[in-house]
Formats: C-alpha cells, sequence, structure tokens
C-alpha cells in the first residue's frame, strides 16, 4: 500500500492547510505491515501509535481508515472497528460482566477476558441460544416503565414533552399512561394478552400501548383494516382477554365501522374509543365499556396517575 492513499483520496483544500502527520511516521505505521497484517490490527496499530491527533483534519483520519480497510467485506464482517477500549473499560461495560461472570463457566479454559473472547462468547451465545436465556434468569423488565419515569441519565423529568398532538374539531382533556394502568388492573391480570385494534393515534401508541405494557400485561396488536374472521384468528391465536378498539375509523372525512368488525370477530370485553369528540357514536355490547366509563373506575384512587410498573420475566 505504501502511501498511495494520497494519490487515490482526494482532500479538500482547507484541510491540507492544517498540522498534517509525519510522512515517515505514517509510513513506519501503515506502509510496511498493511501486506502483512489483518487490517484492525493495523488501525489499532495507527490508533495506538498516535500518529492521527485531534488536530488534524477529519478528512484526514477518514482516509487513513478508508485506506487501510478498503478491501474489508463489510456484509460478512460487519462495520470496520475504529475505537479499542482497553481491557479496564471493557471489563465495566454490561457485556464485559456478563462474561466475566459466565465466561469460565460456559467456554472453560477458553476463556481469556472480554476482549479476547469475545468472537468465541458470541459463537457460543449463537449455537446455544438456551445458554444465553440462562444467562439472564430471573432478570425482569418493563421498557415502557422506563419510558413513564423520571431518568437522571436522559435528564428527562416527569414534565417533559413526548408529543404533541390535537384532534381536529376537538380538544379533549389530557390522559396520563399511568392511569390507563390503574383503569386495566381493575378488569384484567398481570400477563394477561390484551388486543388492540385502532388506528396508531396518539391515544393508541403513547396511551393504550404503554399502558398495557407498564400493567404487566401483554400486547396483541390487530390491524384495523382486518375483516372480522382476521380479527377471530388473531383473538384465538393470542388468547386475549379483552380488546381496545374505536367506534369508527376516519378517512378523509368518512367515517368507517371498526368497532361492529370487532364483536363480530371476539367475544370478549372491548374498550372502545371515540373516533371524534368525546363520546362514542355506537350502541356497545353489556359487557362492553367507553373509553369514558373505561378510565373513570380510578376515579375512587387516592392517585389514579401514580403507577409502579410491573416487571415481567425476560423469558416471559
Amino acid at each position: 500500500m505504501g502511501l498511495s492513499i494520497w494519490a487515490t483520496w482526494h482532500l479538500p483544500a482547507s484541510a491540507l492547510k492544517k498540522p498534517e502527520p509525519s510522512i515517515p511516521d505514517l509510513r513506519r505505521v501503515i506502509g510496511h505491515r498493511h501486506h502483512r497484517a489483518d487490517a484492525v490490527e493495523v488501525w489499532r496499530n495507527v490508533v495506538e501509535s498516535g500518529v492521527l491527533k485531534p488536530s488534524h483534519p477529519h478528512p484526514l483520519h477518514q482516509l487513513v481508515y478508508y485506506s487501510v480497510y478498503a478491501g474489508w467485506a463489510s456484509a460478512d464482517r460487519g462495520p470496520p472497528p475504529y475505537w479499542f477500549p482497553d481491557l479496564v473499560d471493557a471489563k465495566r461495560t454490561n457485556l464485559g460482566k456478563l462474561m466475566e461472570t459466565y465466561g469460565p463457566s460456559l467456554l472453560g479454559s477458553s476463556y481469556c477476558d472480554p476482549i479476547t473472547s469475545f468472537e468465541l462468547f458470541r459463537q457460543f451465545t449463537v449455537q446455544h441460544p438456551e445458554g444465553m436465556w440462562d444467562m439472564v434468569s430471573g432478570s425482569v423488565l418493563n421498557i415502557a416503565g422506563m419510558l413513564s419515569v423520571a431518568n437522571v441519565f436522559s435528564k428527562k423529568s416527569d414534565e417533559n414533552i413526548a408529543i404533541l398532538w390535537r384532534d381536529e374539531g376537538a380538544d379533549h382533556s389530557p390522559v396520563n399512561v399511568l392511569m390507563v394502568a390503574n383503569a386495566i388492573d381493575k378488569f384484567f391480570s398481570k400477563g394477561d394478552p390484551i388486543a388492540m385494534d385502532m388506528p396508531m393515534t396518539s391515544t393508541a401508541v403513547l396511551i393504550i400501548y404503554l399502558g398495557i405494557i407498564i400493567a404487566g400485561c401483554i400486547v396483541v396488536s390487530i390491524a384495523d383494516s382486518f375483516s372480522a374472521q382476521e380479527i377471530a384468528v388473531r383473538m384465538s391465536i393470542s388468547k386475549a382477554k379483552g380488546i381496545f378498539t374505536q367506534d369508527f375509523t376516519i378517512r378523509g372525512g368518512r367515517k368507517f365501522p371498526l368497532y361492529s368488525r370487532v364483536i363480530k370477530g371476539s367475544k370478549c370485553k372491548a374498550i372502545v374509543v371515540p373516533a371524534q369528540g368525546n363520546e362514542i357514536g355506537v350502541q356497545l355490547r353489556n359487557h362492553d365499556l367507553s373509553w369514558k366509563d373505561f378510565l373513570s373506575c380510578t376515579a375512587s384512587l387516592p392517585r389514579p396517575c401514580s403507577y409502579v410498573p410491573v416487571y415481567q420475566s425476560a423469558r416471559m
């Protein structure tokens, strides 16, 4: 390779006015090693040598990087490495801690450390996926719960805006996702599958979907374009205990029935959200609830907008 990179890559004139690394240093680090060593090792040598400095123009860093990895097979090997953490940093990562805990027992004497044994550990998890689940045995999670609480690391507070939304022709009172989780507790049990068959509105995505997850239940997504028969199939396969839906869907100012299709495909309790305004426009079955009545069941709670997310097993 030598220093042919200078001829095959173009640097903008502004970059050439900035300090450049020593040509002999680059030749020493790259030129005489490239044909003998793997590109990763060549780039590692460039990084560790310090021949490229922050004061050098970014296009120069790119020039050397892409030239070293010119023959890299990204499709087979993934993106070429740029940064190499030291062993201390590697052991502090979540993956490093996991490997240090389970690597010796899973890989025996073949395990060295998170950096040296990374590829060996990755291959083991691919070939023995059940072993990976054993490593997280006892772990719990609730991704929606992470969104509902203030996080000092993301500098997020309870007052941060998640989304701005306004329905045409009507302003609704705000509904807290935790209020929905409390209402779900009144009618369902932890771990219950609960279906959703409605358009992807802010109420559906940010309120109902997250509310189901926070309450420790399972979301069963059903397209609002499905026929009654298709809805019935999804409800049967998922064994859903209930379903959130709308009275209608609105497209181009026209109303299309949705609730009527849902009740043909399911006998489960349906909670029906109005497509427009605050009142639903259909006659409900005796055991179904309007969105307003569903939320009103939290009125007796001392803190209807407070809820501790339910963390379910990662193997659920």
